[in-house]
């Protein structure tokens, strides 16, 4: 498994476990390094509804829109 996806997998696992609130919602933790990852700069063109000009950017908008769909789906509350 590649740095970036052990990285992933960890920011999920953390923010699961890490809310003490009566209303959780999931926020997206971004320890890549530059150019890596999320913060990768390399240029590409919107697709599919995803505007974002950059290969990081896109990956992000990506997991906000994940993260955005399963607060929708599971009840969060702590």
């Amino acid at each position: 498994m590649s740095p970036f996806y052990r990285k992933l997998v960890l920011c999920i696992y953390l923010i699961g476990i890490s809310s003490f609130s009566h209303s959780a919602s999931i926020i997206i933790v971004n320890e890549d390094s530059a150019d890596e990852g999320l913060n990768d700069q390399t240029s590409v063109s919107p697709i599919d509804g995803n505007n974002a000009v950059t290969l990081g950017g896109q990956r992000l908008a990506v997991f906000e829109l994940a993260a955005d769909i399963l607060e929708k789906i599971f009840d969060l509350n702590v």
